[in-house]
Formats: structure tokens, C-alpha cells, sequence
């Protein structure tokens, strides 16, 4: 049944029925919070806020505003404020949840069009698509990789698989089964669809406009590599374990498939819609995987485990161990020739404080590196290429280890004085 929709004054936006609540998950937002809430409130029946831990007064900014505010303790993130926000929405008896990000990326203007759609066994997305140009080439990149791994696990193409601004029937979420240990990042989002694709649902797009730097007012919490990699990461998993050609029973199931389909060639597979349902119902192990099968998969793997990040590793107040009778000027020295042996450009500013850059191909360290006759620091100054994240401070694993024998080297040579 298609959520009712009701004739609102001359000139403005109509509103939708009282089966239609909007979900806003929200961590740190206080500047943008309230003119998405503001924008939202009437085209919805309720407003549902979910603050994940903030502590820059998030909540506050929305409580006289009419909205159904609930707070996490701590920060869960955004899948699990999903989750909080739906099953909120759920007990409340609503039919459908729209989803939208409270940083403004998600216009509230647009939700009418994606509820138009919205049918018991559809899920809705905004599809950014349209608009390339607007979206950062990393961000474009990541999201079309995405988009061909989670198409081909659901075997249901869908265009902008990152996209959040979504309308879900909420009896979705009591018929699919998903994993709650996924639900801190941005996995659960992509999971949501391979599940309900599988269980029969259908997912339809509505293009949306791309709002990235013109309109964020803080840079996106989306970490294109870390979380593509754990997306991927899920992905295969799940190909793996259904095998290449998804399997969708509950819609066999239900009579839209034939009974014994022949296996497709490759020129038969359509470029949108439901993939052919091919693989017999039974779980595969990896043992009775032919090693093509194991071996794709195998490279997927070591494609993400070759992007992965973590926390950055600085050196903070190190022991140094030099003769007792060692010169500033002669630790400098020391640590230029560690850093030269390990291919590293170390400089001299001021005695005691030295910058080491490290050119990789495509790739650029900068650290400071500062010290006296008993303590030395190593500090990340800059990068280029390495995926650095500020706000997680995580920065590509490789970075680490080069530190670390950069440490280990000037170890060496001061001790060698």
C-alpha cells in the first residue's frame, strides 16, 4: 500500500502521511542539524533524531523543534543509530522510514520523489550518478567499486549502493536477518541491500543532486579506502560463501524464477535488473570451490589488505642512548645519515628539530624530528597519496613501518657516534 499523501497550503511542499517518518542519525552536527530538521518537518509525520554520542550539544540544537530526539551513550556509529532510529520508528507503528544524513548532503526537498516509489517490497535510494562531475574522484572511485561488488552479491543492480538517503519498509528489517557486530561503521548500509535483495525486495533509484564541498560543512566521515575495504570485505564474503552467482531464495520461492534456469554465458547477464539465478540451494565451502573461484577471491582479499590503514604512529619522547660526550651537531648528523640509508630527505632547522621527507613514487611522508641528548619525537607533519584521515587520525598501514626502521636507524647511528 502506497503511503498517502496530503494536500498541504498554496505554494507549499506536500506533505506525506502519517505512514512516513524520517530517521536523521546524527554525531557532531550542531551546525547543520537544525535546518535539516527544519526542512524535513513538513513533509513527514515525525522526525525521528538519533545522537550518537555528540559533544558539541547536537541534541540541544533540535529539542524545541518537535522532534522525536533519542541519545546514545556513547558513539555506536551510524549503522547502529540507524538501527536505534528504525526500530523507534517500528514501535511507533509507522510503515516506512526515510532516511537522510544530518550534515546537509541529502536535499529534504527530494523526499517526496523517493516515496513515490515506496512499496512494501521496494527499497528507495537517491541516486547520485547524474551527477559525476560534483562527486571527488576518490570518493567516485570508491563508490563504483562498491556499487559492482554489492550488485553482484545481491544480483540486483543497483546505482549508488553508498548513497543513505533511502525510503525502507520497515518490515524489512524484521523479515532480513543482519549483523549486528556491523552496524558501527558504514558496512550495514551495504549489507541491508544484498540481505533484501536475496529475500525477494527490489531496489529502485530516484537521481539526487551531488552535494559535496559547496555545501559540507566538515569533511566527510565516508573513509574511502577503510571502509570500502571492510564493504568489500563483507562482500566477498558473502559471494564467497553463496558462490559467484547469487542465489535469491525467498524469490524462487515466491514463483518469479524458473524452477531449473540454464546456466547464462557471460553475453546473457543484463546490464540492469535481477542477475539469473543460477546456483542450487545449498552453502559452499571453500573446499568445494573450483581454485578459479578460491583464487578470485583470494585477490580480492589482498586488494583490500593492501589498503588498509591504522592509527598513525608518532615516536614520543624516545630514550636515546649517545656517547656521554656526544655534540647536537653530531646527533643531527647521525640522524640525516639513518634517515639517508632508508632513502629519507632529512633537512636541518634548528639544532635539535630536523623535517624528513620520504618520496615514494606517487607517494610523500614529512615528519618533524626533534630531540636533545636523551629523548628524540617523530612526528606526522604531512602526506601525499597515503590516505590520511585527521579525524581518525589513520593514515595507510605502510606509513607505520616506515617509522618504525626510520626510529629503529637513527637508533643505530647515535649509538655508533
Amino acid at each position: 500500500m502506497r503511503p498517502a499523501r496530503v494536500t498541504s497550503a498554496e505554494g507549499a511542499q506536500p506533505r506525506l502521511g502519517p505512514s512516513v517518518v524520517a530517521v536523521i542519525p546524527a554525531f557532531n552536527e550542531a551546525k547543520t542539524i537544525a535546518e535539516v530538521v527544519t526542512r524535513t518537518l513538513g513533509l513527514v509525520a515525525r522526525v525521528i533524531v538519533v545522537d550518537d554520542g555528540s559533544s558539541d550539544g547536537t541534541l540541544d540544537c533540535v529539542q524545541d523543534l518537535g522532534v522525536q530526539a533519542i541519545r546514545h551513550d556513547r558513539n555506536r556509529g551510524k549503522g547502529e543509530s540507524l538501527l536505534t532510529g528504525i526500530q523507534a520508528a517500528a514501535e511507533a507503528g509507522y510503515d516506512y522510514v526515510v532516511t537522510l544524513d544530518a550534515d546537509g548532503q541529502h536535499p529534504p526537498e527530494c523526499i517526496p520523489q523517493l516515496v513515490a516509489l515506496a512499496d512494501p517490497r521496494i527499497i528507495v535510494l537517491g541516486s547520485r550518478t547524474a551527477s559525476k562531475d560534483a562527486i571527488p574522484m576518490v570518493r567516485y572511485c570508491a563508490n563504483q567499486t562498491a556499487n559492482f561488488f554489492i550488485s553482484w552479491a545481491a544480483g540486483h543492480w543497483v546505482s549508488d549502493t553508498q548513497c543513505g538517503f533511502r525510503v525502507y519498509p520497515v518490515g524489512l528489517f524484521r523479515e532480513v536477518r543482519l549483523r549486528r557486530r556491523r552496524a558501527s561503521g558504514f558496512v550495514l548500509e551495504s549489507e541491508v541491500l544484498i540481505e533484501a535483495c536475496r529475500a525477494g525486495y527490489r531496489v529502485k533509484a530516484v537521481p539526487v543532486p551531488a552535494l559535496y564541498a559547496s555545501v559540507l560543512q566538515r569533511p566527510s566521515r565516508f573513509r574511502p579506502v577503510r571502509d570500502t575495504a571492510a564493504t568489500t570485505a563483507m562482500v566477498t564474503w558473502k559471494i564467497l560463501t553463496w558462490g559467484l552467482f547469487p542465489h535469491r531464495p525467498a524469490a524462487r520461492a515466491a514463483g518469479t524464477a524458473p524452477d531449473q534456469p540454464a546456466r547464462p554465458s557471460l553475453k546473457s547477464i543484463p546490464v540492469s535488473g535481477t542477475l539469473p539465478l543460477t546456483v542450487p540451494r545449498r552453502r559452499l565451502s571453500v573446499m568445494n570451490l573450483p581454485l578459479s573461484r578460491v583464487l578470485a577471491t583470494f585477490f580480492v582479499l589482498l586488494l583490500v589488505a593492501g589498503c588498509r590503514t591504522a592509527p598513525v604512529y608518532n615516536v614520543d619522547r624516545a630514550a636515546l642512548t649517545p656517547p656521554p660526550n656526544a655534540t647536537m651537531e653530531e646527533i643531527d648528523n647521525a640522524i640525516v645519515r639513518a634517515g639517508a640509508q632508508l632513502g629519507w630527505q632529512v633537512t636541518k632547522a634548528t639544532p635539535g628539530n630536523l623535517v624528513a621527507r620520504l618520496p615514494i613514487r606517487t607517494h610523500l611522508a614529512v615528519v618533524d624530528i626533534r630531540h636533545d641528548s636523551k629523548e628524540i619525537s617523530i612526528t606526522y607533519k604531512d602526506s601525499t597519496n597515503l590516505n590520511y584521515d585527521p579525524e581518525e587520525n589513520e593514515i595507510h598501514s605502510n606509513y607505520n613501518g616506515w617509522i618504525q626502521n626510520l626510529q629503529n636507524a637513527i637508533f643505530a647511528q647515535v649509538a655508533a657516534i
